[in-house]
């Protein structure tokens, strides 16, 4: 199991989930579990924090703008 911390951005993303699942919350207030094939976007600025809850890998297509790297 993987968690991220918030890391304060600009911008917009967009996530396309390749295989496996991901639960997403924005700002506490939105729950999202999201499994391949399916796709959410939302804003930067957004809390936002994640986890693989299940024991298989999940590859993700994530794309951020700007680029924060």
């Amino acid at each position: 199991m993987a968690a991220a911390g918030r890391i304060p951005t600009t911008g917009e993303e967009a996530i396309y989930v390749l295989s496996g699942e991901l639960d997403l919350w924005l700002d506490e207030s939105e729950h999202y579990h999201i499994e391949a094939g399916d796709t959410l976007y939302f804003h930067s600025p957004q809390r936002h924090r994640w986890l693989n809850q299940s024991s298989d890998t999940t590859r993700l297509f994530w794309v951020n703008t700007p680029p924060t790297f």
